[in-house]
């Protein structure tokens, strides 16, 4: 509250998100989904070079906030926000991992008529990113939704 009445919205916005994650490690989600919304409308009245930089991992903590809390509607709208803003930012290990986020969140809720199309691009996010990793992580999403389609032999395929 002070840096925010004090109009030093950058610093306020770290604390928000500093009282998020505490938060968070305690479980209280509905306490940090508060926090990180309330950083998300100051970031806003940062210089717009600045607001880039501060949305993405708001999106993002506030995505698994609400993963975590089974709304995965909004869940699902924090992480095509980060995405539009890692698409923004140009880089592809954010948008990978904005796109493994959407996916898992689309598995979870059941919309299985999307996730196929967030874990291509996904795949193709982590090739230009250059990551094993984040490539692996996606495979094992797609295994998963062969897994639970009843398709083991596609699902095996894709563990190994």
């Amino acid at each position: 509250v002070h840096f925010e009445r004090g109009r030093d919205f950058a610093r306020a916005i770290a604390s928000l998100q500093e009282a998020g994650d505490n938060a968070t490690h305690m479980y209280a989600n509905s306490e940090a989904e508060a926090h990180y919304s309330h950083a998300l409308t100051l970031v806003e009245k940062l210089p717009p070079g600045d607001q880039l930089q501060r949305y993405l991992p708001l999106y993002q903590k506030r995505g698994a906030v609400n993963f975590a809390l089974s709304r995965f509607e909004q869940s699902a709208a924090d992480y095509r926000r980060m995405l539009e803003r890692a698409r923004e930012a140009e880089s592809p290990t954010l948008e990978c991992a904005a796109l493994i986020a959407l996916s898992s969140t689309l598995f979870w809720s059941h919309k299985m008529e999307e996730m196929p199309l967030r874990t291509d691009e996904a795949l193709q996010a982590a090739e230009r990113a250059g990551s094993a990793t984040l490539r692996i992580e996606t495979t094992v999403l797609i295994a998963l939704k062969h897994l639970c389609s009843g398709e083991l032999s596609a699902a095996s395929a894709y563990y190994e």
